[in-house]
Order: C-alpha cells, then sequence, then structure tokens
C-alpha cells in the first residue's frame, strides 16, 4: 500500500512519557543494543505515525514511535530480556507487513473485520488457542475481541494461550482515503506476556527508591565502568542524613557494594574526613543550580582508575547548559578526563548523567 515505508517487519515500540526527547532516548538506547552485538535488531527508525481514529469522523492521533527491524519474533525475545526498556514504553506490538491490511472505510467496526479476514483460519479455531488483543491505538481491542469471538475464537483478556498484536494507522495527509492495519502474531504467551510484563515494571515503580534503582541499573548496562557490584562507593550528598545519600546507600548495598555517604561540606560535619584515593566510583547528586566547588574533592577520594557518576537537575534549559559548562571546567582543572554527558532514558527531560 502507498506511504507505507516501515521494514518488512518489526517491532514498533511507544512511550507515552512525557517530553519531547523521549522517542530519541528510546532510539538511542535500541542503537546501542545493536552496536553492542544485538544481531536480531537490524534497523532502528524514528516515525511519526497517524493512528487512526476507532470511529468515523474522529480526530487522528499523532503517535512518536521507534521501529525496531527485523524478523519480529528474534526481536521480541531481545527487547523482551531488557528490564531498561520495560520501563520505558507504554506499548510494544510485532508487525509483518506481509500480514498488512489496506481499507478506506473508517469505522472501527471495519477495521476489527479487515484483520480478522485476514487471519489464517487456524488462528481462529482448532489449535486450542486462547486469544489476547494488544492494540494501537488501544481503543481497537474491544472492537477486535468482538469480531474474534463472533468468527468462533476463544478470547480472554486474562486467561489467554496468545496474544494478537494491531497496529492501526494511516500514511500521513491521506484524510480518510487510506487506512493500513498491520498485524502480528497470534505469539505465544512463552514468548510475550505483555500483562505480567506490565504488572512487573509496577511493582517495581512501587519499591522504595525506585527511580534511584532505575537510574543505577540503566547507568551499569551502558557504562559497564560504573557497574556498582563489588566496588567500593563514595556518595557524595549535602550531608550524611541526606534522603537522597541515604536512598542510595540502599540501592547500592543491595548490589553487594560497599557505601560510604560522604558530605559535600565535610569540615561541618564531626567524625573522621574520608580517607584519600579509596573509591572505586563516586556517585554526586547535583541539585537545581548547585554546581558544588568540591572538585578538587572529588579527585582526592578517587582511585586513580576510578570513575564519576554525576546525576545534574538543570532546570530551564539556559541555565541548565551553564551549570554544566561551570561543573564541566571545574572537573577540568583537576585533571578529570573528558566526560560524556548522557540523556538516559531513566534521566527525566531536564536531568543530564554525566560519567567522567
Amino acid at each position: 500500500p502507498s506511504g507505507l515505508h516501515l521494514p518488512p517487519s518489526g517491532v514498533v515500540l511507544h512511550t507515552a512519557a512525557k517530553g519531547a526527547s523521549q522517542t530519541e532516548r528510546l532510539a538511542e538506547y535500541l542503537q546501542e543494543l545493536r552496536e553492542r552485538g544485538e544481531r536480531a535488531i537490524e534497523s532502528v527508525e524514528m516515525h511519526t505515525l497517524e493512528l487512526a481514529p476507532s470511529a468515523g469522523g474522529g480526530a487522528s492521533t499523532l503517535a512518536p514511535c521507534v521501529v525496531a527491524g527485523g524478523e519480529a519474533e528474534a526481536v521480541l525475545k531481545a527487547l523482551m530480556a531488557s528490564e531498561v526498556l520495560c520501563r520505558s514504553i507504554d506499548q510494544i506490538t510485532p508487525y509483518d507487513r506481509s500480514a498488512c491490511v489496506a481499507h478506506s472505510r473508517p469505522s472501527a467496526e471495519a477495521d476489527a473485520a479487515a484483520v480478522v479476514t485476514a487471519l489464517p483460519r487456524d488462528s481462529l479455531a482448532g489449535r486450542g488457542q486462547v486469544l489476547r488483543m494488544n492494540c494501537l491505538p488501544r481503543s481497537l481491542e474491544w472492537w477486535v475481541a468482538g469480531e474474534l469471538h463472533r468468527a468462533g475464537a476463544a478470547v480472554s483478556p486474562s486467561a489467554f494461550s496468545h496474544t494478537l498484536f494491531v497496529l492501526a494507522w494511516r500514511p500521513r495527509g491521506s484524510g480518510d482515503a487510506e487506512r493500513l492495519l498491520l498485524t502480528g502474531g497470534p505469539y505465544s504467551r512463552d514468548l510475550i506476556d505483555l500483562r505480567a510484563w506490565r504488572e512487573k515494571v509496577s511493582a517495581a515503580a512501587g519499591l522504595p527508591h525506585s527511580r534511584i534503582a532505575a537510574h543505577v541499573q540503566e547507568v551499569a548496562e551502558r557504562h559497564p565502568r560504573c557497574d556498582p557490584r563489588g566496588k567500593r562507593i563514595g556518595v557524595v550528598a549535602t550531608s550524611k542524613g541526606s534522603a537522597e545519600g541515604r536512598a542510595y546507600e540502599a540501592v547500592l548495598s543491595a548490589l553487594h557494594a560497599t557505601v560510604d555517604v560522604i558530605p559535600e561540606r565535610t569540615a561541618e560535619e564531626s567524625g573522621a574526613a574520608p580517607a584519600k584515593h579509596a573509591y572505586d566510583m563516586l556517585i554526586v547528586a547535583i541539585d537545581r543550580g548547585d554546581v558544588p566547588a568540591v572538585a578538587a574533592t572529588h579527585r582526592e577520594l578517587l582511585k586513580p582508575d576510578g570513575v564519576l557518576c554525576a546525576r545534574a537537575k538543570l532546570g530551564a534549559q539556559a541555565r541548565g547548559r551553564r551549570i554544566t559548562e561551570q561543573l564541566l571546567a571545574s572537573w577540568r582543572k583537576h585533571d578529570f578526563p573528558t566526560p560524556t554527558v548522557r540523556h538516559l532514558l531513566a534521566d527525566k527531560e531536564t536531568d543530564r548523567t554525566i560519567i567522567v
């Protein structure tokens, strides 16, 4: 069909997170997976899909997406293995263009009928499959489930054995003249169980210090030198009793690291000063506008081959650039190597992670 420029098969990933950069960060992460040797992902592309409305006359929704091209089942296996990715996406939709259906009837009923008509007959009955729907847009799921039921398929949102994926969209600028329906699967629950996946993500989000845990995990995966396991780590905080310092201590200790919370202004704290050149890694939390004037102390605390990881909360864009420049200049003065400034999936829109 005209206007279809996606790879022949693959997985569409959509994030509901706010922030203009989230789709770009997701694409960057997938590209890194490829560069680290994940062969299932053959290409990474960003697209803005115009999702078809669920009823005639409804408004379309523009959905920024990332498409991981490759054999859909192999790509799914690779993506489902990433806990970092689990926390960052709202919808995951495998597809195969050979199962593409095009029609020009602007209604959810027509979409559902077109999907079910195009399915192999053995997907509907006779193989013991119980189907669950996962559609983008989600409003289409009810319609497809009803049409499948009328066609004799067993359908259940919870007691299912397979998941059928549907992506309903239309080429930009086509109006209601053309609607494209891409389907994937049905895939067995052993391969992909989005219900369990989302429950796992929700459970992780409800744990104490979940945001810090997510950030620590992503930094360790993408920068192996920052893997905390078995290391002695100093967490530079506003004070020994700061909530953020205690949170990092809890998260890192659970990963079998030896952790000390080090006040930024050690002279104001009672007790012995921290040992020099004792730490494999320093973690520095930089509050909005607060550039610590302790770069020399950072250098003294780290072992010669140690690594520094700073999480900067930059606030407004112009001010954030100024703060970052001041911070990097301060570290350069004290012989730190050239830093890497990253905008990770676990970062907020105005946060940056700096690895030195």
